[in-house]
């Protein structure tokens, strides 16, 4: 759609903070309630995505509007049933997933994946098993139990990040530990590209440059981190 509104700008409203267009509350996309913030500077930002787009407006071009967006829309109503999705990555998490062939691939794969599980095992006193074989793994209940918990005592809004960077990365793991603030965005991208990265070393992509789908796929994959990341410090900030 076209942009039809001058200017956009944060408004204190009680306790909280709208986003308003030309006077005007932003609306939520399902529920047509107020989008509000319980910070001045997430509101700002989130105006601030607004008040940048140029003849059309774009989305996409939004992320901190599409996060909070999801939060208030849906992490609220559906979160038992987003929990439950998320719980279904604790037996196929991409770190428990080994190769035996080619050795190099299982180096880059140890290299990058094992401080991970490290790091939770330090935090939590539970470590995931792997595997390099075929048969899907089925981890311990005492794991699934810590997930579990993690999950629920996540606020709705580091729950909604959470949502993404799952998915995104296709490791739980990963997933909370970035959510927790204990891995940045670019450690998630290179913990969940290492098979692909190795494929560049065979492929000589510092010559012949890397797959542009690929390439595109890793930017959108940054920006929605990095925004996932700006979302949480923002409400921290204050």
């Amino acid at each position: 759609m076209k942009r039809f509104y001058k200017q956009a700008q944060a408004v204190k409203n009680g306790d909280v903070y709208e986003v308003q267009l030309d006077g005007r509350s932003v609306k939520l996309p399902e529920s047509k309630a107020p989008l509000s913030m319980p910070v001045r500077g997430l509101a700002e930002a989130i105006a601030a995505e607004w008040d940048a787009q140029e003849g059309a407006v774009v989305p996409d071009s939004m992320p901190l509007m599409q996060i909070a967006s999801t939060c208030q829309d849906k992490v609220s109503k559906l979160r038992a049933a987003m929990h439950d999705q998320l719980m279904k990555y604790v037996d196929t998490d991409l770190l428990f997933y080994r190769t035996d062939n080619p050795p190099d691939l299982r180096a880059l794969q140890e290299a990058a994946w094992d401080p991970v599980l490290d790091e939770f095992e330090t935090r939590y006193g539970v470590r995931p098993i792997v595997t390099d074989g075929l048969v899907a793994l089925s981890q311990p209940q005492a794991l699934h139990d810590v997930i579990d918990g993690i999950l629920s005592k996540l606020p709705d809004e580091a729950f909604t990040v959470a949502q993404i960077a799952v998915p995104a990365s296709g490791s739980l793991i990963t997933g909370i530990l970035f959510t927790l603030g204990a891995l940045d965005a670019e450690r998630v991208l290179s913990i969940c590209r290492v098979e692909e990265r190795h494929k560049d070393g065979i492929y000589d992509a510092d010559k012949y440059g890397q797959d542009p789908s690929i390439e595109k796929a890793d930017k959108a994959m940054m920006q929605d981190l990095q925004a996932c990341r700006q979302y949480l410090d923002l409400l921290a900030a204050e």
